[in-house]
């Protein structure tokens, strides 16, 4: 990114966008890893989108903004949750205080998660366990990710309340419209996109080449399905895709997160087609050779050296999630063979 990107993309922190359909609040910082909260809006109730964390973006500034919109607190019935990452539902419990009368959802399969944040994601163990880490390591890792997210996420971590869950794609009523809730998984399990009566989807991070995916051996099939279900909408039932990060590699940077959705398809059409040759590619390359989870994500992502030591020793590199996803549903159909050295993952063909 060059000197004049960068300040542009700096002087756009906090940023609120206004349509009629929805107001985007942005984070204060790092939009690629703090997620915007979305009001979406109807004539007479509304739904945000996802708490953010801890003043990124502040609750003051969302309510003031629905002050100035003439918007009542008491309009605002749902606080929907996409996911169980914790830069979307982290400041949940501040939401909750203030809009005393909203009722809290997500998907079942990211409620233990977002309920209790404390605790090292399952996905996480799995991930770490296919990074060839120990099981002692991972019961440390995780002893010290209850401790440390605590100064991460910049509060103490109380179990959050959550008022329903869905299971299925599920209709919730606005005043006299309606959204639907679409369960797209494969970035988590429980992931969820909502779709609006004015035709706008709102896909918090089921987008294309999502930089992470769950490291586990169902993800990557979720992942393909969730595509082929959300490329099935044509530009009659959808007209724009609203994402959860603004893409600071845009440069209309007062529409970061908004696509037409003919656009936004090709993309996601694009994504399948990448996912579906690199599952074509790995099993090529490791033709008589080993190789660890590391290794194979060099396969297939260029830009993979650029992760720091840091994040390479006490983190996941997103990268790497697709890594042990590829290899993992590789392995289930039978085109890679685990070979298992000194109690070390490796992966031949």
């Amino acid at each position: 990114m060059s000197r004049e990107s960068k300040k542009n993309h700096i002087n756009h922190f906090g940023k609120i966008i206004k349509d009629p359909d929805f107001i985007i609040f942005r984070p204060n910082n790092h939009y690629r890893i703090n997620s915007n909260v979305i009001l979406i809006k109807t004539d007479k109730e509304m739904a945000l989108l996802e708490s953010g964390k801890k003043d990124n973006p502040s609750i003051q500034k969302i309510i003031h903004t629905l002050n100035k919109e003439r918007i009542p607190l008491k309009a605002v019935k749902y606080l929907l949750i996409s996911h169980a990452h914790q830069d979307h539902y982290a400041n949940i419990r501040q939401v909750q205080q203030k809009f005393h009368h909203i009722s809290t959802y997500c998907h079942e399969k990211d409620a233990r998660g977002i309920r209790l944040p404390f605790l090292l994601p399952q996905t996480w163990k799995e991930g770490l366990h296919y990074n060839n880490c120990k099981k002692s390591t991972v019961n440390l890792y995780a002893f010290y990710y209850s401790v440390f997210s605590n100064i991460y996420f910049q509060s103490i971590q109380f179990p959050n309340r959550i008022d329903g869950t869905f299971k299925h794609d599920t209709i919730l009523r606005l005043g006299n419209e309606k959204i639907k809730i679409l369960h797209t998984p494969g970035h988590t399990e429980g992931h969820i996109s909502v779709l609006d009566s004015r035709k706008n989807i709102y896909l918090a991070d089921f987008v294309p080449n999502t930089p992470w995916i769950d490291p586990n051996p169902f993800s990557l099939n979720a992942m393909i399905l969730s595509i082929k279900k959300i490329i099935s909408f044509d530009s009659t039932q959808i007209h724009r895709a609203i994402r959860g990060h603004g893409d600071i590699r845009r440069e209309q940077s007062k529409k970061w997160e908004i696509s037409n959705w003919w656009d936004e398809k090709a993309r996601f059409r694009k994504f399948l087609e990448t996912i579906n040759s690199t599952l074509d590619l790995i099993p090529t390359k490791l033709q008589g050779r080993n190789m660890n989870v590391y290794q194979i994500t060099n396969l297939f992502n260029e830009k993979f050296h650029r992760y720091s030591a840091i994040m390479r020793r006490f983190f996941i590199p997103p990268a790497v999630t697709w890594g042990i996803a590829y290899t993992l549903k590789l392995h289930q159909e039978g085109k890679v063979s685990l070979v298992k050295q000194k109690s070390k993952f490796l992966w031949t063909a």
